[in-house]
């Protein structure tokens, strides 16, 4: 009898702690939006990253006026280099958000969690990339100033 009353309670209490830790798939999806929300506030930088190595790029005087002129045509590779880079994790995020499908009530929730995961991945990359860029390129700039 006493097995019985410590075992109900012990029961619920395992299941109540179960369903808490299971996410739906709508909060789920939630959180990739925030991740989202995340590496898009990141795209105003890399934009601005992106226009200032042009800009370098585009004024000869800038470039030579600190360089020698081997200094000069190395510094020159190292930023168009640097601008695909920055272009390139650009265009992965664009990418991504081009082939992205919100709507998940046409997925069960195995589907849709699988599915959300799976996005929730290719985010946290992109994420990667952008950091990784955006360093290089503030490194890069700051040997020009």
């Amino acid at each position: 009898m006493k097995y019985k009353q410590l075992l109900t309670p012990a029961l619920l209490l395992f299941t109540l702690c179960a369903c808490q830790n299971s996410k739906s798939s709508a909060d789920k999806l939630d959180e990739l939006m925030h991740l989202h929300d995340e590496v898009m506030a990141k795209n105003d930088q890399l934009v601005h990253q992106q226009m200032a190595i042009d800009s370098l790029l585009k004024n000869k005087t800038a470039l030579t006026a600190v360089n020698t002129p081997a200094d000069t045509a190395a510094l020159r590779t190292q930023l168009v280099d640097q601008l695909k880079n920055l272009k390139s994790a650009e265009e992965k995020m664009n990418e991504w958000m081009y082939a992205f499908d919100p709507d998940i009530s046409k997925k069960n929730k195995e589907e849709a969690d699988k599915y959300i995961t799976s996005e929730e991945n290719k985010l946290t990359t992109i994420d990667s990339i952008y950091n990784i860029q955006l360093r290089n390129a503030e490194l890069l700039l700051k040997q020009v100033k």
